[in-house]
């Protein structure tokens, strides 16, 4: 069952964590050692050679730069589950439109199902399966 607050509370609080969590390593760091593991990244040939923007932070090394890893995962872990919840927000306002405003809690599940799902349906394909009536 899709719920704006529930769903919203619980965003909000992971994503508070997060930004409490990537806080709280950025203070434990002196200027010195952001530049020095940002100087050493920059300047690391492995590194440069194989990574590509899709791969760069699955490439880079916990035990090399352990600080630096982990606030850009946690920066770039942020903008994605805040993207998934604005868009199913976004997509339960159409579908419950002034027009629908006495939906079922259950018809608003399913119709939500319909639209957050990838799935495409093919068509052709179905039309193709179906025998046409024969003429006698």
């Amino acid at each position: 069952m899709f719920t704006k607050q529930t769903t919203k509370s619980k965003a909000a609080t992971i994503a508070s964590f997060r930004v409490s969590h990537l806080i709280e390593t950025i203070r434990r760091w002196t200027r010195q050692d952001i530049e020095n593991e940002i100087r050493t990244i920059q300047n690391d040939i492995q590194l440069k050679c194989r990574a590509s923007d899709a791969t760069f932070w699955a490439l880079v090394s916990t035990t090399k730069y352990p600080e630096i890893k982990k606030v850009a995962l946690c920066i770039k872990s942020l903008f994605g589950s805040t993207y998934l919840c604005e868009s199913a927000f976004s997509s339960m306002n159409i579908v419950k439109s002034k027009y629908r405003s006495t939906m079922t809690d259950a018809h608003l599940n399913d119709c939500m199902r319909l639209v957050l799902t990838k799935y495409t349906t093919n068509f052709n394909k179905l039309a193709d399966d179906r025998q046409c009536q024969a003429s006698h």
